[in-house]
């Protein structure tokens, strides 16, 4: 580390011309490193915080490919449904016309005099 002496020195050498000046200023020595230091570290790192443009453009392809998906599930489920409604429709006709042939062959049984067994 340099002490008083040293310092006195340095500005004796400067002052008798033994050390040239810089006619490059602080300022224009420092902002490029310090411009190249927060573009290589900091940028990247802005860009994984900072959505861009291509990140909304595939969102939307994204949101657009989902609705169009839950569509396709919606008119798969409505045709099933309406399957499954027919199915439970024609359901209820067969019991119906079932109990009806039992009750006939009950009454055809008793008329008969035949006993029907299950």
């Amino acid at each position: 580390m340099l002490d008083d002496n040293d310092i006195k020195k340095l500005g004796d050498a400067l002052e008798a011309g033994l050390i040239p000046k810089l006619e490059v200023s602080l300022e224009e020595r420092l902002i490029p490193k310090i411009a190249a230091a927060v573009e290589a570290s900091l940028v990247p790192r802005m860009m994984e915080v900072f959505a861009t443009k291509q990140d909304f453009s595939e969102l939307r392809q994204d949101v657009a490919g989902l609705r169009e998906s839950q569509e396709r599930m919606i008119t798969i489920l409505d045709g099933l449904l309406k399957r499954v409604e027919a199915l439970n429709d024609e359901y209820l006709v067969l019991k119906e016309r079932d109990s009806r042939y039992e009750r006939w062959f009950n009454e055809l049984a008793a008329k008969v005099g035949v006993t029907l067994t299950p």
